[in-house]
């Protein structure tokens, strides 16, 4: 049988594993949206770069919108200096690959406006 101050430690236990998974759950979980919204965007663009699908150049950008709403998540949570300089790594990378694939997709747009289908 458990006496009071067992009791309280198991409570105070309990307490201390519920804060931490209210806590660091939502962190975890927006940083995995993030990975999946980062692979999806590079998706979207290798996609669009083979077919030139209007639907996929709009699956990008929701995709990145979608990666931003989660950053913005785990910046929330956030709470050590390697924590800030990480995420700050990740906005970099991001942006970098935001400039490249859009350039991308301006440079599929423009060969598809100059390519002339035969006639029949």
């Amino acid at each position: 049988m458990k006496d009071k101050h067992e009791d309280s430690l198991d409570l105070d236990f309990d307490l201390n594993i519920i804060e931490i998974v209210q806590r660091e759950n939502p962190k975890v979980q927006a940083a995995l949206e993030m990975e999946i919204n980062a692979k999806e965007a590079a998706k979207d663009v290798l996609d669009y770069l083979s077919h030139g699908l209007e639907k996929e150049k709009e699956e990008f950008k929701d995709n990145k919108g979608d990666f931003q709403r989660f950053y913005e998540q785990y910046t929330e949570h956030m709470r050590t200096d390697e924590e800030k300089n990480l995420l700050g790594r990740v906005d970099t990378l991001f942006t970098e690959f935001e400039m490249i694939a859009d350039e991308l997709i301006g440079l599929k747009a423009v060969s598809y406006t100059h390519l002339t289908l035969p006639t029949n």
